[in-house]
């Protein structure tokens, strides 16, 4: 794991040099020379992404309930959660699940989810929800609102089994639940 991590930033570094570069050139007209550097730039990246995602496995799942792994992926915005929804112990990312707590809310909600097609009616979602309600209870959270269209029956079904109550339906057939996060009973299992 510390080769990896090493290497991760070994690359990152290479990889600042080279915008620096890039930045300097841009800087004294000579953007067609700083072109000739892009390639290098993406290779490293990709390469980034791949040794990041092999520290992220070897390193393990943020939650798992055995049948899915939550795990976090970092993003750029604030107050916003994301987690890749994987089949446990396995390298097959079925879906993803986010918490955010900024201004979106009043307009898509706390929580927004998506499993891959072939993957759907198997439980996925209602479990994800079930995982990340670990981390609002970390967060200190009480309620959360999870939106969906009206026409989608299948998210409707997941929300209302998860708890979610109808507060409201705007215009455009969005309807707003409202959710209280369960406290966890530890001697369940």
């Amino acid at each position: 794991m510390e080769e990896l991590k090493k290497e991760i930033q070994e690359l990152k570094t290479k990889e600042e040099k080279i915008n620096k570069k890039i930045d300097e050139l841009d800087e004294k007209g000579k953007f067609i020379e700083s072109i000739t550097f892009l390639p290098k730039v993406f290779e490293i990246a990709n390469k980034i992404k791949v040794l990041e995602k092999e520290l992220m496995f070897e390193i393990g799942p943020d939650y798992t309930d055995q049948i899915i792994d939550l795990y976090y992926k970092i993003k750029e915005e604030k107050d916003e959660y994301y987690y890749d929804i994987y089949l446990s112990n396995t390298r097959t990312l079925i879906g993803y699940i986010v918490y955010r707590d900024n201004n979106m809310i009043t307009k898509i909600g706390n929580i927004g989810y998506y499993i891959e097609e072939k993957y759907r009616n198997n439980g996925y979602a209602y479990r994800a929800l079930n995982l990340i309600n670990k981390k609002l209870l970390e967060l200190g959270k009480e309620n959360i609102i999870i939106t969906t269209y009206e026409e989608n029956i299948p998210s409707r079904k997941i929300i209302e089994k998860f708890g979610g109550k109808l507060k409201e339906k705007d215009k455009y057939n969005v309807l707003y639940y409202e959710c209280e996060v369960k406290k966890i009973n530890k001697n369940r299992r």
